[in-house]
């Protein structure tokens, strides 16, 4: 198939939509460079925070997570 640029961010994307303990983060983004996930936008806590990149870790083809763009609160 064609090569999608943004497949590994969908992939964490869908990774979050499907985890019960991550539901409406709608001020969240997110997008790649590469194999980095790169979370942008803000969540409720650092817990969730935690959880987001525990999650997207473990999405086929992620090699890190920047989590420099996001804000708690």
């Amino acid at each position: 198939g064609e090569f999608d640029e943004s497949g590994l961010a969908k992939r964490v994307a869908l990774a979050f939509d499907e985890n019960a303990t991550l539901t409406d983060q709608d001020r969240l983004w997110v997008a790649q460079t590469s194999g980095t996930v790169v979370l942008k936008g803000t969540v409720d806590s650092q817990a969730t925070l935690n959880k987001m990149i525990e999650v997207a870790n473990e999405v086929s083809g992620a090699t890190s997570v920047d989590t420099s763009q996001v804000t708690i609160g």
